[in-house]
């Protein structure tokens, strides 16, 4: 995939990179055999574009969009006019939002932002900030409630750069039972692929 054809609209505070990119040819990959996905949700999306890709190669029903940051609508709305080869029911800027509605899907693929703060230095735009810095114990949140709106069998698929404050973050996946957690490597980029075996309702915060 060229990043460089992908003509989607971004805000200045934020263009997608190769992690995306990588991301979306890895469960192209793994679904390749897939007729159907029923439920797809881009959890973290930003301005959609790893939902939407994937839109345009699967065969997804019902694809749904997340991001914390209200911000990305203007571009949200505009990508998915141009580029969405399935029904986007819902476009979400509020968490509880879309806990509430207590849907479950089969595919859901994130994205996350993946420096801690106080790792680095902090970008000046607030929006910059909250895109690719996480604070204490919010990845974790983040992954565990993607996990609760996951359905039995279905796939949380994510990608991160492994270092030891993320490390710390995720390491309660370790001991999930109720999981089955494939890694891929690629690039120094570790893309964790999780099948759900059993239900679990975990509300995050963000």
């Amino acid at each position: 995939m060229d990043i460089n054809e992908l003509d989607y609209k971004q805000p200045s505070f934020y263009k997608f990179n190769e992690d995306s990119t990588t991301l979306v040819s890895y469960v192209l990959k793994e679904f390749s055999e897939v007729n159907d996905v029923k439920n797809c949700l881009d959890y973290c999306c930003g301005c959609g574009i790893i939902g939407l890709e994937l839109s345009q190669k699967l065969s997804i029903n019902d694809l749904c969009l997340f991001d914390i940051q209200k911000e990305y609508s203007n571009y949200l709305n505009s990508n998915v006019e141009k580029f969405s080869r399935a029904q986007v029911t819902n476009i979400y800027f509020d968490l509880d939002e879309l806990n509430h509605t207590k849907r479950k899907f089969d595919l859901i693929v994130i994205n996350p932002p993946y420096f801690k703060e106080g790792a680095g230095r902090l970008p000046s735009n607030k929006n910059r900030k909250r895109a690719r810095f996480y604070k204490h114990l919010e990845l974790k949140s983040i992954i565990e409630n993607a996990l609760s709106l996951c359905e039995v069998g279905g796939r949380v698929i994510f990608c991160l750069k492994e270092n030891e404050n993320n490390i710390v973050e995720i390491d309660f996946l370790l001991n999930s039972n109720d999981l089955l957690i494939k890694k891929y490597i690629s690039n120094k980029l570790s893309i964790f692929d999780i099948t759900l075996i059993e239900d679990r309702v975990t509300s995050g915060t963000l």
